[in-house]
């Protein structure tokens, strides 16, 4: 529903006894596609060649950049689109505005007090099967959990919105936040990005209309939060 980073970056948690380390934070490129070819690679399987994903099991194992390049977000209902290359994130299109600002203290208003977070460790099943094979877990060390973390300034209202005419583009390393567009300062790399997204957009099917919404995946039915709600 954004391309912005508020509605694209995710952090996510891997372990596996094939891990080389257990304790290290990898902070690649990734895409949802590959997870299905780098779990298999986890697993000892061989990926398919003729899928979307790439593999990134070798990436995360050795904690190594990532063989994602470039990252892609195409949404051709809503009409806009965005591409992640190196450091450097552009959007272009009309992306709807109500979806892309900061959400924080609502959404804190509407779920409340998060719960312990040693406590909701403590609590879950992975702890749990992880403590039966003998395997211990500091509860106590919070520095990888640290550093998934990202504060910005809410007081910013310099949100760089797109138009037909306009791209914003942002240094999404160094302003993950995404307050300062630099579309102005570096037009030979907007220039670059618009090539490689026009070669994407070539390539993709267009969705079938109308988009039928399912009122079953509401949001407030599933605690505010991003999940599969069909079984």
């Amino acid at each position: 529903m954004s391309p912005y980073e508020g509605g694209v970056r995710v952090v996510g948690l891997l372990w596996s006894a094939n891990l080389n380390s257990t304790s290290h934070y990898w902070d690649g490129y990734m895409h949802i596609t590959d997870w299905l070819p780098t779990l298999l690679s986890a697993a000892g399987v061989e990926p398919p060649k003729d899928v979307d994903g790439v593999d990134q099991w070798e990436s995360i194992n050795t904690n190594s950049a990532s063989q994602r390049k470039e990252l892609f977000e195409i949404d051709d209902y809503t009409g806009y689109a965005s591409v992640t290359y190196g450091d450097y994130k552009m959007i272009i299109g009309e992306p709807i505005q109500s979806y892309s600002g900061y959400l924080g203290g609502d959404l804190r208003g509407i779920i409340g007090s998060p719960p312990s977070y040693v406590d909701a460790i403590a609590d879950s099943t992975v702890f749990g099967v992880l403590h039966s094979i003998g395997r211990t877990v500091d509860t106590n060390d919070f520095s990888l959990r640290n550093r998934t973390v990202i504060k910005c300034d809410v007081s910013s209202n310099s949100i760089c919105y797109p138009s037909n005419d306009t791209v914003c583009l942002f240094n999404i390393i160094e302003d993950p936040c995404e307050t300062t567009d630099l579309s102005a300062t570096y037009p030979d790399l907007v220039a670059s990005m618009l090539a490689l997204l026009d070669v994407e957009m070539s390539k993709r099917i267009p969705r079938v209309l109308p988009v039928v919404i399912d009122p079953l995946s509401a949001p407030r039915l599933h605690n505010y939060t991003w999940d599969t709600w069909i079984n």
